[in-house]
């Protein structure tokens, strides 16, 4: 009944958009990145009753095989040619969408035939995620801090973009917080993430009179 609703009311909402679907996960290729839109089953789904809530994110494939590269955060290797949600610099919640902002779970039931008006799942989806999607479609709108709109998800990303956009100072502050955040009071370990984080200076490439 889950299958059949999403098929039925939502994926066609996102086809028309340009996405792509690979299971329950949407793509789309925007400016620098690709847009995603992941429908996500509740752990306790059962025969009788099944909730999905719904979460956008977007990935900036220069930033995650440069990211990839770096022992770290190898795990990210396996999913390069088709990210998920989780390679995603930036991510929210579609709940996070509504006023007010919520962690939204949407109930099917066998039980009575319930399912949601397909207006309030692709409401939100077309009203305002999409357009933040397409606001936060570009590295430089990643390290965006005008409205605090586009919150990092992922810090490591959050380096790699200030490198990318040659904002050295930024990305080695960036990089040496991460690092401490990641392994407190283990000196060693921190100093190798951190050595490790810096060569992601390779993003930005010299201008021709710094060469």
């Amino acid at each position: 009944m889950l299958n059949s609703y999403l098929k039925d009311a939502i994926a066609p909402v996102l086809l028309e958009a340009g996405f792509k679907a690979t299971g329950r996960v949407f793509r789309r290729v925007s400016n620098e990145a690709i847009q995603i839109v992941d429908i996500q089953n509740w752990k306790f789904n059962d025969s009788k009753r099944a909730r999905f809530t719904i979460e956008v994110g977007i990935c900036f494939p220069r930033l995650l095989a440069a990211v990839a590269k770096l022992e770290a955060y190898s795990f990210y290797r396996q999913n390069l040619a088709k990210p998920g949600i989780t390679e995603c610099a930036v991510r929210r919640r579609l709940g996070m969408f509504l006023d007010p902002p919520q962690d939204t779970w949407w109930t099917v039931s066998a039980t009575t035939g319930y399912v949601p008006p397909a207006e309030d799942v692709t409401g939100p989806l077309s009203t305002a995620a999409f357009p933040w999607m397409q606001r936060a479609s570009q590295i430089s709108d990643l390290v965006w801090a005008g409205t605090g709109e586009h919150v990092l998800s992922s810090p490591v990303m959050g380096v790699a973009a200030y490198f990318a956009l040659g904002q050295e100072s930024a990305a080695t502050q960036a990089a040496a917080s991460l690092a401490k955040a990641r392994h407190p009071n283990q000196p060693d370990l921190e100093n190798g993430l951190l050595n490790e984080l810096v060569s992601l200076r390779q993003l930005h490439p010299p201008n021709p009179s710094e060469a």
